[in-house]
C-alpha cells in the first residue's frame, strides 16, 4: 500500500499563521515527530445528483468547510483531498501544550464530532435531494515525518511513513468491519482513557504482512452509558474468542451480541466473525494468530 498523495494541494490557515508568527522559518524541514494522522472518507454524495451538477458540488463544498471548522477546533491542520477523502493530521507543527500526547485525543474527538456533524447535515441537504451520508475515519498515532516535502517553489507540509499507510489503510478496513472509526493500539495508549474503546481484532490490513491491533471508540468515558459498556465487554468476548480459536465459542458470542444490540449496528461485524468461524472450523487454519485478512476487492 502506497503512500497516500493527493491530486489537489490544499495549504491549511493554520501553517501560513505559524509561519508569519515564525518569520525565521521558511522551509518547514522534515523531522520525525509524536503526532496522530486521520483519513476521512464520506459516502453517499453519489445520491445526491449526477457529479458533474451544481447541487452535489455545492453540497461537496459546505461538506469540506463543514470538517475544516471542526479540524481547526480541535487544533488540527487539514491536509490533503483526493475526491471524497481527505487526510488531516495533529501535533504539527507546533506540539499541544501541556500535553504533547493530546494530539490523539483531538484526532479522535474530531473525528467523532464530524460524524455527528455529518449526520446533521445530511438531514439538511436531503430536503431536496434524498441521500445517506455517512463518514469513515482512520485513526494512527506515533512517530512520523512532518514536514515540506515539495519541490523548492511549492510548499507542501504533510506527514509521512509508515503509521500514515496504516491510517489509510484503516479508513478502507471500516467497510469490512461495519465500523465508523477504527483506530490502532498505540493511539488507544494515548488516550489515557478518555474514550470508551471497544477491540475490534487483528487485522492484516490488505498486502502488509504484520497485524495492527485496531479499536473503535465507542464514547466519551465520561458519558458512556451501561448499554455502551455491556456492548464493549460482549465485543471482548467475542474477539478474545476468536484470538484462541474458539471458534464454536465466537459464533455463539456473535449470535448473543446481535440479540443484545441489533443487527442493523452489529450485523456486519459479526457476519464477519462467523463467516471466518465457519471455514476454520471447516478447514482449520495453519499458523493461526488471529488474524483478519483485509482484502484489497470491496467487501
Amino acid at each position: 500500500m502506497g503512500i497516500f498523495r493527493a491530486r489537489r494541494p490544499f495549504v491549511d490557515p493554520k501553517l501560513v499563521k505559524y509561519v508569519m508568527e515564525h518569520p525565521d522559518t521558511d522551509r518547514f524541514l522534515p523531522e520525525e515527530r509524536e503526532m496522530s494522522v486521520v483519513f476521512a472518507n464520506i459516502s453517499g454524495f453519489t445520491t445526491i445528483s449526477d457529479p458533474v451538477q451544481e447541487g452535489e458540488l455545492l453540497a461537496r463544498r459546505d461538506y469540506l468547510g463543514l470538517m475544516h471548522s471542526v479540524i481547526r477546533k480541535h487544533r488540527g491542520v487539514f491536509n490533503q483531498v483526493h475526491g471524497n477523502r481527505t487526510m488531516f493530521f495533529f501535533g504539527a507543527p507546533e506540539p499541544y501544550p501541556g500535553d504533547p500526547t493530546f494530539h490523539a485525543t483531538a484526532a479522535v474527538q474530531t473525528a467523532m464530532e464530524m460524524q455527528s456533524e455529518i449526520a446533521n447535515f445530511a438531514v439538511k441537504i436531503s430536503r431536496e435531494n434524498p441521500t445517506t451520508l455517512k463518514l469513515r475515519a482512520g485513526i494512527s498515532s506515533g512517530m512520523m515525518t512532518a514536514g515540506d516535502i515539495g519541490i523548492p517553489l511549492r510548499c507542501d507540509y504533510t506527514v509521512i511513513g509508515d503509521r500514515v499507510n496504516i491510517a489509510a489503510g484503516l479508513e478502507l478496513a471500516n467497510q469490512f468491519t461495519g465500523t465508523q472509526t477504527l483506530i490502532t493500539e498505540e493511539t488507544v495508549k494515548f488516550l489515557r482513557g478518555r474514550f470508551l474503546i471497544r477491540p475490534i481484532g487483528l487485522l492484516q490490513l490488505f498486502s502488509r504482512n504484520e497485524l495492527v491491533r485496531v479499536y473503535e471508540p465507542i464514547a466519551p468515558m465520561d458519558i458512556a452509558t451501561d448499554d455502551q459498556h455491556t456492548l464493549v465487554s460482549m465485543t471482548q468476548t467475542l474477539v478474545e474468542h476468536f484470538i484462541a480459536a474458539r471458534f464454536a465459542d465466537c459464533i455463539k458470542a456473535t449470535d448473543e451480541l446481535l440479540i443484545a444490540f441489533g443487527e442493523a449496528s452489529h450485523g456486519k461485524l459479526c457476519e464477519l466473525y462467523c463467516r471466518l468461524c465457519m471455514e476454520h472450523l471447516d478447514r482449520p487454519p495453519d499458523k493461526f494468530r488471529g488474524q483478519i485478512r483485509i482484502a484489497a476487492e470491496s467487501p
